[in-house]
């Protein structure tokens, strides 16, 4: 059992005052700063900012009255089994109910002893569970134990799940909430209660070896933010920074020329010179392996989620607790899942494979010789058909449904069956404590807004219709909980990280296909041929299809929200990124002890 690490006890006028940390959710997009855990029931682990705890240990000396307990952690994951048995779990270690042994003896039962709660995040519901476990302990939680005070710090307040339960309030208890306007965790993710999938973020951004940080030191700063983005980033830049102008620039080369070389007969082919040729082919092929490689690096990380994930919780917890009781071990993708998901990319990328040799073949033939290429052949050799019937079909989607125009392999319908089966219960989460409270009980609102360092930067006033469109799309699909509106609320998190931006003059993907597929249009009606091929038909469908994304984006793009003249140092977020608001925004409340928090606890823990 972990002891009391910051002072010893101090009692004024026979009154001993507790003061309580409860670490929040370590799921998700709330890791933090070093993506570790609140690793156990039994530690506060490293949650707390090194700065709120020295904080919060020079309160301990300022008041003599006051005593730190620091000896509490929990699991940290975002789903609601394991909130409430944390929360019981602390109640039962204090005063010894239910087979634990007691933190606080038979000497201080007899004495008043007053409670005064602080939780962040998650955290603040792990408290509502200790009062509901105080109530149904009854007797056994001893009656001159009060809570004086509670401090929610950026804590999700539900509807249905964690309520209050005020048998051992203190009959002058008061309640102070911390919020901040740019907390998405709190305003949005704490909405879905998820199966535990605490480790996801380290999946994709593992944490760094010690010979990884060493080398990181000979490194420019340009080197580590390069490293540190993810190898799926990388790929799909590689994707989006496919010039298709330079593409049209060499195909404008193209001459019209007699390919039959017996006397009095004319075949007229379009032809491109030879190194204009060369450029095409090696282009394309690039294309085609960008697209492997980024199919490979979505596959590997499917196949990460697919395994089984376990919390680090101790031994003792799972004695004490019961292995049945706590929900330590997930897979995020179920094997199924996996198996469709294998399936189809395979095929996509032996499509792939098939268009790559056939255009080293072909460059082989011709290089040697210097020969001009037949874009009859090139457009042969590239089969289009046939990998992008593969592709459309699986990432095609219907702008207004948001569901697959293919079979229930498609992307889309795979990720929603993804995000469904990890949802354990959606439950509208508010800012606002009192739809939960006793109205007569004192709740003091603490905006600290302003102390977010991305208040009143560029992007900060795009965030309120940002904010207002994802929760009035939570309140479609709290009444409807269907795909089209979960995945409404998924495009608009995609659509502001910037991928296609419309209110600033720049145009997506999708302009650049169709721009490219009415110039081969064209240049196929130029040479008084009609009759349009496969090659095109399927450039079209391609383009249809990008539009299509862009339309969805389109609707949901509330302009800039990233602030540009933030240069992030080292691990930093950038500010008015989605991770910065799930994690940075929603640490604001912790980051420090604010002084009001500080001059609220100081007078709950000195009237007596």
């Amino acid at each position: 059992m972990a002891k009391e690490k910051l002072s010893t006890e101090f009692i004024t006028n026979s009154v001993l005052h507790k003061l309580v940390l409860v670490s929040g959710t370590t799921d998700a997009g709330n890791l933090d700063d070093k993506g570790t855990m609140a690793l156990s029931y039994e530690t506060l682990g490293t949650y707390w900012d090194t700065k709120f705890k020295n904080d919060i240990i020079s309160l301990d000396k300022e008041m003599k009255d006051l005593n730190i307990f620091d000896a509490h952690g929990w699991t940290g994951d975002n789903r609601i089994k394991n909130r409430e048995v944390a929360g019981a779990y602390l109640i039962n270690r204090l005063c010894g109910a239910e087979g634990q042994k007691a933190y606080y003896g038979e000497t201080h039962r007899k004495k008043p002893m007053f409670f005064h709660l602080i939780g962040h995040s998650h955290g603040g519901n792990v408290i509502n569970e200790m009062t509901k476990q105080i109530a149904k302990l009854g007797d056994k939680w001893p009656k001159q134990w009060k809570i004086k005070s509670i401090t929610y710090l950026s804590t999700p307040f539900f509807n249905d799940i964690h309520q209050v339960n005020e048998t051992g309030f203190h009959k002058d208890i008061e309640v102070l909430n911390v919020y901040n306007k740019y907390d998405l965790t709190q305003r949005m993710l704490a909405d879905f209660s998820l199966e535990p999938l605490a480790g996801a973020l380290q999946i994709l951004k593992p944490e760094k070896t010690k010979e990884e940080i060493e080398k990181d030191k000979n490194k420019t700063k340009e080197e580590i933010e390069k490293d540190a983005e993810s190898e799926l980033s990388k790929k799909l830049a590689k994707i989006k920074e496919f010039d298709f102008e330079k593409l049209k620039k060499h195909f404008s080369n193209a001459t019209i020329e007699d390919t039959d070389d017996r006397l009095f007969r004319i075949k007229l082919k379009a032809v491109l010179p030879h190194e204009d040729g060369v450029i095409v082919s090696k282009q394309i092929q690039e294309l085609f392996q960008n697209g492997q490689h980024l199919l490979t690096e979505v596959l590997n990380i499917v196949k990460l989620f697919a395994e089984e994930i376990t919390f680090k919780v101790g031994k003792k917890i799972i004695n004490d607790i019961g292995e049945e009781s706590l929900s330590y071990k997930r897979v995020i993708i179920s094997k199924d899942i996996l198996i469709r998901f294998i399936g189809v990319i395979d095929k996509i990328n032996e499509e792939l494979q098939k268009t790559i040799d056939n255009l080293k073949s072909r460059d082989d033939e011709l290089i040697d010789k210097k020969e001009s290429y037949l874009i009859s052949l090139l457009i042969k050799d590239i089969q289009i058909s046939g990998p992008a019937s593969r592709i459309l079909d699986f990432l095609n989607i219907d702008p207004t449904d948001l569901e697959s125009v293919a079979d229930e392999s498609g992307l889309w319908n795979l990720l929603y069956e993804i995000l469904d089966n990890n949802i354990e219960k959606y439950d509208d989460t508010y800012r606002d404590p009192s739809i939960q409270l006793d109205l007569a009980i004192p709740l003091t609102q603490l905006d600290v807004t302003t102390r977010d360092e991305y208040d009143g930067k560029e992007g900060s006033e795009n965030f309120d219709a940002f904010i207002k469109y994802i929760e009035t799309s939570e309140e479609k699909y709290a009444s409807n909980q269907n795909q089209t509106n979960l995945l409404d609320i998924v495009f608009t998190l995609l659509q502001s990280t910037g991928f296609v931006t419309y209110k600033y003059g720049m145009v997506g993907f999708g302009d650049g296909i169709k721009s490219f597929a009415n110039y081969w249009k064209y240049k196929r009606w130029a040479s008084f041929d009609f009759e349009a091929d496969n090659f095109e038909k399927r450039l079209f469908q391609l383009a249809e299809m990008a539009q299509n994304y862009q339309n969805i984006f389109k609707k949901r793009d509330f302009g800039n929200l990233i602030d540009s003249s933030h240069k992030p140092k080292n691990d930093e977020l950038q500010r008015g990124s989605i991770m910065y608001f799930l994690q940075e925004s929603h640490s604001t409340s912790r980051r420090y002890l604010h002084d009001e928090v500080k001059e609220f606890i100081l007078r709950l823990g000195s009237n007596k």
